[in-house]
């Protein structure tokens, strides 16, 4: 029997919490969330931040400032392994799960 490999991505959308998508082809699927254009910003080795496009103009709306970018709309955090994206651990679930949480009042 064919075992189908399930990946664990991180998806963040402005004004919402982050929550864990579980796919079977990242890439695919990351295209499907941010669109065909995307580009990455490494936030740590081995972990990229996915979007469609990040700008650095402090006068536009912006999801997160990550690293002096201003991250527009949803993105995608997932570990990489060379060229490759791979599945987030559990581990890297919870440190990202709470640094892009919505901060509380």
């Amino acid at each position: 029997m064919w075992k189908i490999e399930k990946n664990k991505i991180l998806v963040v959308e402005p004004n919402k919490e982050p929550f864990v998508k579980i796919v079977q082809d990242i890439e695919k699927s990351i295209i499907e969330i941010v669109g065909e254009e995307i580009e990455y910003l490494e936030i740590e080795e081995d972990i990229d931040l996915i979007c469609s496009g990040y700008i650095k103009k402090k006068d536009t709306p912006y999801n997160k400032l990550i690293k002096k970018h201003h991250i527009i709309g949803t993105f995608v955090v997932v570990a990489h392994q060379g060229d490759n994206w791979i599945s987030l651990n559990n581990k890297q679930i919870e440190k990202y799960n709470k640094i892009f949480k919505l901060k509380g009042e």
